[in-house]
């Protein structure tokens, strides 16, 4: 559009010249020396603003990166959080069941010293049949830590169950004081190595809720 003016002023220029108006050629040098300096702005103008846009898209692109950068961060603490409260949610839970195992075992032996009380006085006390809590949750909820005392508890507590149960059979049969004496004894004798392995859980507990505690700090 530049070149078609300037052609056109030149026309005019020869048109005018020869008539011989020398005004006209000052007025015409100067038109087009404002035309080339609008145009060297416009030049500029349109460079300046390629740059402009050209940075706009580079802050542009860099601002997504640090939102995609920022949005991975945000995915990555929130997992780390969420994992951290799993962590101690799952600490509290095996924390509470070793305390209702600590009362399971504690609720076991009282049944039982009921049913060997009863067993031997023959004070006509229905036998009560101790719970599995115990080792229900011990199996469920720690299958590894307490498994080899658990196991020995299982073993005593079925043999303590099982002479006990003897006992009361024998109330008010004819099978001699001696007999009858000598089954007590015995089942007294079991009772103590039951005692004894619950003991041995009960030690285990602690020790499984000490390293309970470690982990949670």
């Amino acid at each position: 559009m530049i070149e078609k003016t300037a052609e056109e002023i030149a026309q005019l220029v020869i048109d005018k010249s020869y008539w011989g108006n020398e005004w006209f050629l000052v007025f015409t040098l100067l038109v087009f020396f404002l035309l080339s300096s609008g145009a060297a702005m416009i030049g500029a103008y349109l460079s300046t603003r390629g740059r402009n846009a050209a940075m706009r898209a580079d802050f542009n692109a860099k601002l997504d990166n640090i939102k995609t950068e920022t949005e991975a961060i945000k995915i990555v603490q929130e997992k780390i959080e969420n994992e951290f409260t799993l962590k101690h949610e799952l600490l509290k839970v095996k924390r509470e069941k070793l305390e209702e195992i600590y009362m399971a075992l504690h609720s076991e032996h009282d049944e039982l010293s009921y049913n060997l009380i009863g067993a031997t006085a023959e004070d006509g006390r229905k036998y009560v049949y101790p719970s599995n809590r115990s080792q229900m949750l011990s199996y469920l909820h720690f299958p590894e830590e307490l498994r080899k005392e658990m196991d020995a508890y299982t073993k005593s507590k079925n043999l303590i169950s099982s002479r006990i149960l003897e006992l009361t059979k024998m109330q008010g049969t004819d099978n001699g004081c001696s007999n009858i004496q000598e089954k007590v004894k015995e089942s007294n004798d079991v009772f103590d190595q039951f005692k004894v392995a619950k003991s041995n859980v009960e030690m285990k507990l602690e020790e499984v809720m000490k390293n309970l505690t470690k982990l949670s700090n």
